[in-house]
């Protein structure tokens, strides 16, 4: 179970929630409840194993009904200023949640941020700037040791410990099964906060499935479902190919190894379309989050 404790900085108290259990599904409820309560929430994920902190804010984002933007932070920062603008003007536009991976290339070894002589500097300190000034909520993920630990406890109001260091996690052996709800979806690089993924099949399955629309163009289809959130993106595809653009989209999904965060397999949907979206069922005595599902047709699956 979680455990709350605190700690006392000099500046103000931080909330710690400690986590003891075997599976992260456990602390979605208290940290869902903490977002609710907490004005500009900064939430830091310590320790444990990748996949788990990438697991809790998915689910976080789910319940929330928010779409999750994900940075990799020692990615993003070899990358130009105008190009990390916009990454926070479109995940303000969607009002996303914000996941800085790997936040601890943020810091160097002494817990300090870098010098503005390089870029990478110049980029770590931007990204620290826009983190404090994004109005929606953000997480910073990282197995990091301290001082640079104790550099990003100062960035938030909350830290999620999942008590195993790095390393400590399961490593994923030859012919391990892996759990089918630990996976992420792009569509054109961009990832949408995609809960739900139907069955995978090919061509001459999906042609004897009596699925009538996708059979309709001869082609394999996927379900694809997701949070209703402020975002039109889905909506927005399946009108201009409606309309009759060539809007063709190449989408991958991930299933993801739980102990290390890294994709296992991964599946590849070429040319892809939309035939068809649904909205939200509405329900005045419902307390389900509204969601959104596209079915889209592909031209050919490639297994990666």
């Amino acid at each position: 179970m979680p455990k709350d404790t605190s700690s006392r900085t000099q500046k103000h108290r931080r909330a710690r929630l400690v986590f003891v259990d075997s599976e992260p599904s456990a602390l979605v409820a208290p940290l869902k409840n903490y977002f609710r309560g907490a004005h500009k929430v900064r939430v830091l994920l310590s320790g444990g194993a990748a996949g788990d902190r990438y697991f809790l804010a998915c689910r976080v984002a789910n319940e929330l009904g928010a779409p999750l933007t994900e940075l990799s932070v020692s990615k993003y920062i070899g990358e130009t200023e105008k190009n990390l603008r916009q990454v926070f003007a479109d995940a303000r536009e969607q009002t996303a949640i914000v996941l800085f991976d790997e936040a601890d290339a943020l810091f160097t070894k002494r817990g300090t941020v870098p010098s503005r002589r390089t870029r990478a500097g110049r980029n770590s300190r931007y990204l620290l700037q826009a983190a404090r000034r994004y109005k929606n909520p953000a997480l910073f993920s990282t197995a990091a040791p301290r001082p640079v630990l104790k550099a990003l406890e100062n960035l938030v109001g909350l830290v999620v410990d999942f008590g195993l260091q790095s390393g400590e996690g399961e490593v994923l052996g030859p012919g391990q099964p892996v759990m089918g709800q630990n996976f992420r979806v792009f569509v054109a690089k961009r990832e949408l906060g995609i809960c739900y993924v139907s069955a995978l099949a090919s061509k001459d399955q999906v042609e004897h499935s009596g699925n009538p629309s996708a059979e309709s163009h001869g082609l394999a289809s996927v379900i694809l479902r997701r949070a209703v959130n402020k975002s039109r993106e889905l909506f927005s595809w399946r009108e201009a190919v409606r309309r009759g653009k060539d809007d063709y989209r190449d989408v991958r999904i991930e299933l993801l190894d739980k102990s290390a965060g890294h994709p296992v397999v991964s599946w590849q949907l070429c040319r892809a379309r939309p035939i068809r979206w649904t909205g939200p069922t509405l329900d005045g005595l419902d307390t389900d989050i509204a969601m959104e599902e596209v079915e889209i047709v592909f031209e050919q699956l490639e297994w990666r």
